[in-house]
């Protein structure tokens, strides 16, 4: 084709308007070399730089620019055509196989799996000849149940005439779906338990362990050789797939049965891991909710407290004569919650100075929760109203200072609390003269609640309390008050218990030293009750015949009880004092109670304690010093004279 074609290299130019139109285009098409000439030079429309082209199929310019718009036309009206055909028929074809049933995949098992059937019998003409001697056999003596084959029954061999004779035939074993082994099937032993497997199946057996007789309808029948192998290839075909089909079963109920122990071991680990987790979790966030519970607890409790005023400095310039001021520090304890002032404690004032030191106070705070604050407060002391230097609040909670406390320095800044007197009025100060500057240094120390403890407690009447530790209890002068009980505010810290009329009183009424007392609880009338069967018994019956009167009885002398045990008592143990009259001390509670007795009771055990080591020091001193004075009497071994004499003071000494 390309000899017979020029090429476009050998063509002269001709212009496009003086091309004839060619039949078709592929008459055009012509396959030249890329070693052309006409692929080099850049002018050309099919110049190539790839060296892999080794040939290169063009179209003419005349054929390529001989269409006409018809006939494009036609053409892309085709191929829209054939576009439209080709969806529609994907279209039909996905619509098909949306709609087509599903078979299922048929699953090969020992249920699915059936037996071969027998041959289909003989009903068409027989042979002529005998199939054994090929001599003719017009009777029939013999006839094959499956194919046309005749014998002569003399043709038959003893062992076949016996079995044709007598309509007995080969112990044949049915074989029959028996369920599966059990766990003592392994893939190891798996021919041994398939022949298990079939022993265990059902067989069709006479008297006889070896032979099988037929129902009358099948007596004096015969199988050919060649029937007979073809009912043998089908009988081991089925006995092959019937021990394929058992052994693969019963490895995938062993891999199941591994796979099972294995997916519970796994659970069973799983599970305890996590619940080890969850419930050293749970242990963590109950510990942790626990914590701040019983820190919360804590916190609200009110404990006793010492504040000291240690320092100022850098404080204003409040009298502008002298430039110095004289400054002292109201303490004032406040409530968080309702901004109440609960306390109130003043310094002395120091005169004229802008940085001064105060020896420690030791404000006894009687009762103070980790939820309140601690506000100081510095005034400058003028006679006609004192003016406001700086305030600074310490909030309790901040840090735990309720709990460890410390010394520390704070800034003095604009007013935050307003003070008060004892009597809950505003105090006459003028606060916007002066503008707040300077520090303080302060000092708190919580007391330990093993030593200390205070809170609400009912005792006997204020004159009778303030003779306990006396060595009579004097003169009376109403009678009643000795079994009269007064509620106070208690505090006991460093061995002195100490009662307030009422809580947020700055003085003590009655400061009482636990030295030389001795604390004993009250103890509850009634005999004990012990448990038990019998004893219960007796008790539900007394209980349900008893009248509501008992009932009201019973119950209050049940109160009475737990009464007691919020009671203990006082005594002073002195040989000395005829005072021998017990006080009675009730707390608001049986825990509070027990408390109140353990603190009275460290401080009494810690007085004694201190008692026997000074009597033992004394005693030690006084040993020593009898010693000492023996030894200057008669003195020494190494310092006695050879001939000792008595002066006239009676002192024995060495002449001299």
């Amino acid at each position: 084709m390309a000899s017979s074609l020029p090429s476009i290299a050998q063509s002269p130019a001709v212009s496009q308007s003086s091309v004839e139109l060619p039949e078709s285009p592929l008459k055009h098409l012509d396959i030249v070399s890329s070693k052309d000439p006409i692929f080099f030079r850049r002018d050309s429309p099919y110049a190539t730089s790839n060296p892999k082209h080794c040939y290169v199929g063009k179209y003419d310019a005349v054929a390529h620019h001989a269409q006409t718009k018809d006939e494009m036309k036609h053409l892309a009206q085709e191929k829209w055509v054939n576009a439209m055909a080709v969806k529609k028929m994907a279209m039909w074809m996905r619509k098909k196989l949306r709609e087509r049933t599903k078979l299922q995949p048929v699953v090969k098992s020992l249920k699915s799996l059936k037996e071969p059937k027998d041959i289909s019998k003989w009903e068409g003409q027989r042979a002529y000849l005998c199939d054994r001697c090929m001599l003719p056999c017009p009777g029939a003596d013999v006839t094959c149940e499956h194919c046309n084959i005749v014998l002569h029954e003399s043709c038959l061999t003893e062992s076949e005439l016996r079995l044709y004779r007598s309509g007995v035939v080969d112990d044949i074993i049915e074989p029959t779906h028996a369920p599966f082994l059990g766990h003592g099937n392994s893939p190891k032993g798996s021919s041994r338990g398939f022949d298990e497997f079939v022993r265990q199946g059902s067989r069709r057996r006479t008297s006889s362990p070896t032979q099988q007789r037929l129902p009358e309808r099948e007596l004096k029948t015969y199988t050919c050789d060649f029937c007979r192998e073809d009912t043998a290839a089908d009988q081991v075909w089925f006995t092959a797939e019937k021990k394929m089909l058992w052994e693969t079963e019963n490895h995938e109920m062993n891999a199941a049965l591994i796979g099972r122990v294995l997916r519970g071991f796994l659970s069973r680990f799983r599970y305890k891991k996590f619940q080890r987790t969850v419930v050293k979790f749970q242990a963590i966030l109950r510990r942790y909710i626990e914590h701040r519970k019983f820190k919360a607890y804590r916190r609200q409790m009110k404990r006793p407290m010492i504040v000291n005023v240690l320092a100022a400095s850098d404080m204003p310039v409040a009298n502008r004569d002298n430039a110095s001021a004289d400054p002292y520090v109201i303490v004032t304890v406040h409530d968080s919650m309702h901004r109440e002032q609960t306390l109130r404690f003043d310094t002395t004032v120091k005169e004229k100075t802008l940085d001064c030191e105060w020896e420690p106070q030791n404000f006894l705070i009687p009762g103070v929760s980790g939820n309140s604050v601690l506000v100081f407060t510095v005034v400058d002391d003028e006679e006609m109203r004192d003016q406001f230097l700086g305030q600074c609040a310490v909030p309790l909670n901040l840090g735990d200072l309720w709990l460890h406390g410390g010394k520390f320095d704070v800034d003095l800044e604009d007013l935050q609390y307003i003070v008060r007197t004892h009597n809950k009025q505003e105090a006459d100060i003028a606060y916007e003269k002066i503008t707040p500057a300077g520090w303080l240094t302060v000092e708190i120390k919580p007391l330990c609640s093993l030593y200390s403890v205070c809170g609400p407690i009912e005792g006997p009447h204020i004159d009778i309390l303030s003779t306990i530790t006396k060595t009579s209890m004097g003169p009376v002068q109403n009678i009643s008050k000795i079994s009269q009980k007064n509620s106070y505010w208690g505090v006991i810290h460093d061995g002195k218990a100490s009662f307030y009329r009422r809580f947020g009183d700055r003085n003590p009424k009655v400061v009482v030293s636990l030295d030389g007392l001795q604390v004993s609880k009250v103890k509850s009338g009634g005999r004990k009750h012990i448990a038990g069967e019998k004893t219960k018994a007796r008790h539900n019956e007394t209980e349900r015949k008893a009248t509501r009167a008992d009932r009201m009885r019973r119950s209050s002398q049940i109160a009475e009880k737990k009464q007691h045990q919020k009671e203990f008592s006082l005594k002073n143990i002195d040989v000395s004092s005829s005072n021998r009259q017990k006080y009675l001390f009730e707390a608001s509670s049986v825990k509070d109670s027990l408390h109140w007795f353990e603190v009275i009771d460290y401080w009494i055990d810690k007085f004694k304690v201190d008692r026997r080591t000074r009597s033992k020091s004394r005693s030690r001193s006084r040993r020593m010093l009898t010693d000492s004075m023996g030894s200057v009497k008669t003195g020494s071994p190494r310092s006695r004279s050879p001939s000792p004499s008595r002066n006239e003071s009676g002192f024995v000494g060495a002449e001299l």
